[in-house]
């Protein structure tokens, strides 16, 4: 679709909002001005079409494995046609502005292969230490378990090439009969809550992107009753290979992996996701699917430093039956808009969730985390703390976390804790916290809190013959140390740390030119 665009800057807030189509309103109530017709084409929304219409064809081999895929693609794509574009007119991106993605040309997904077990390979890395599973552009690799996981039953591969029984009970975990339950919840909590913010859709209109162009490269990971893995399933998302500048090749390639983690009851899993770049910028949306199943343990590490020119859209859903618990440590460095949508459904009582943000925003960069934890069962026990650090006045991070409570869920333990240090004037740190209480007898609390590094810490230290640089360092590594040193594997904290600091002796720069324009501001008044 062909638009005009006046003198007036692009907002994405002047752009009608409607299933699947997009027109721009121009502003002609100065005539003064001249109007400059450009035609911009909004590739997005075609290449939205072409994936919708165009998707790739399901390989041949099991039926039901076909019919699950078909499912999952059918649904997804008409709930898809109903969706509107996430625009900023829109609550839930309100704070993040996807305008940057709709200028540019997608490039639909290339069919990928599976490189199985007793294949070798070269791409990715090589550790006895984890099961290593690599997604790349064009290939997924999937990893040579050891003989005691095998035999005990763990399955890490392909979903078409699950045994039928797996096929059948992912069907029953993650396909419409469970989304539907889930929405009649939400749908019951809206009705039931005075807030004036709705409830979240179950499945937002990346997460039905990503279900419409699901093929045959989706990733099953199973873990029998009562088995403890043996090595830890680290997944490796490679980005894009190609030019390093948006600049140079204005097509954009498109990558939507998709894993489904099912454990059953009283098993464990300790799982590490890492989205590296591959030199070239690219759009990434991928989606987590886990359920947990009563007594089930699920220790999860996150870590995105994509390309920074790059998108990165992330959705993670994770179901907590009876008893059951899951912890998540993040850390995101990467990419020029970056978003993070984290669900968390209690589907039984007495279950344990722990979160573990850490948000590091360089130049030109916006980092959005949203949380949402549902809760309603009694005696659930959830702690989230959330840390997001600006080096640059160009910096942006958006935090909206929601702890919402049914009348169902007493005996509750809920708290919530976001922070932000600014390091730079004109950063934007923006955080919506919130807790819906629908129960009396619960135990619930949060903080936000915004500012800069504090004065009085920074004379303590240089008291003491620190350099100012090697301060403002040192406290800003000690202000999200409690996340980062979380990580897991300690190299991937020493990675963000590197990149931490690779940040800040770049904020040296854009401060020092935002000073020298508030300077010549001065001079001219």
């Amino acid at each position: 679709m062909d638009i005009f665009l006046t003198k007036t800057p692009y907002n994405s807030r002047n752009i009608k909002k409607s299933p699947l189509n997009i027109s721009y309103k121009p502003n002609f109530q100065n005539v003064t001005h001249r109007v400059y017709k450009h035609q911009a084409k909004l590739n997005f929304k075609e290449s939205v079409a072409h994936l919708v219409n165009n998707v790739s064809n399901i390989s041949e081999g099991i039926e039901d494995a076909n019919s699950l895929i078909s499912s999952l693609r059918k649904g997804n794509r008409e709930k898809l046609l109903k969706s509107t574009l996430p625009l900023t007119r829109d609550e839930d991106y309100r704070f993040t502005d996807f305008s940057y993605l709709f200028e540019k040309d997608v490039k639909t997904p290339d069919p990928i292969r599976i490189i199985p077990p007793d294949c070798t390979t070269t791409d990715g890395p090589n550790s006895p230490d984890y099961y290593y599973l690599v997604i790349s552009e064009n290939a997924i690799s999937i990893p040579s378990l050891c003989k005691e996981d095998c035999d005990s039953g763990i399955y890490v591969g392909s979903l078409l090439d699950a045994p039928k029984q797996l096929q059948l009970d992912f069907t029953h975990r993650f396909l419409d009969p469970e989304d539907e339950e889930d929405e009649r919840v939400a749908a019951a909590a809206a009705s039931s809550s005075s807030s004036p913010f709705p409830s979240p859709p179950i499945r937002n209109f990346f997460e039905l992107l990503n279900g419409a162009t699901a093929g045959s490269p989706v990733i099953a990971v199973h873990v029998p009753a009562s088995i403890t893995a043996r090595k830890p399933l680290y997944i490796m998302y490679m980005g894009p290979t190609g030019p390093s500048s948006p600049s140079v090749s204005p097509v954009m390639t498109s990558s939507f992996p998709r894993v489904l983690i099912s454990l059953a009851p009283g098993a464990s899993l300790e799982l590490v996701e890492e989205f590296v770049s591959g030199g070239a910028c690219g759009f990434t949306n991928s989606v987590l699917d886990a359920s947990c199943a009563s007594h089930a343990t699920l220790c999860h590490s996150y870590v995105q430093h994509e390309h920074l020119d790059s998108v990165h859209v992330k959705s993670t859903t994770v179901r907590q039956d009876e008893s059951s618990s899951y912890s998540l440590t993040e850390a995101c460095t990467g990419a020029r808009i970056s978003r993070h949508d984290l669900k968390i459904l209690q589907h039984g009582p007495s279950t344990s969730t722990q979160l573990r943000q850490a948000l590091l925003s360089g130049p030109s960069q916006l980092l959005d985390s949203c949380v949402h934890l549902r809760l309603r069962h009694p005696e659930a026990r959830a702690e989230q703390v959330h840390r997001v650090v600006l080096c640059s006045p160009s910096s942006r991070t958006v935090f909206r976390g929601t702890i919402e409570v049914l009348k169902t869920a007493q005996r509750t333990d809920a708290r919530q804790l976001s922070r932000a240090l600014l390091l730079a004037p004109r950063a934007v740190a923006t955080a919506v916290p919130g807790l819906r209480i629908n129960a009396d007898d619960v135990k619930c609390a949060h903080g936000c809190s915004v500012s800069a590094v504090s004065n009085e810490e920074l004379f303590y230290l240089r008291a003491r013959g620190i350099p100012a640089t090697m301060a403002t360092e040192a406290l800003v590594r000690s202000f999200a140390t409690d996340v980062i040193s979380a990580l897991r594997p300690p190299a991937l904290a020493v990675a963000v740390r590197r990149s931490l600091i690779a940040k800040l002796e770049a904020r040296g720069q854009e401060v020092g030119k935002v000073e020298d324009e508030k300077n010549g501001e001065q001079e001219r008044a």
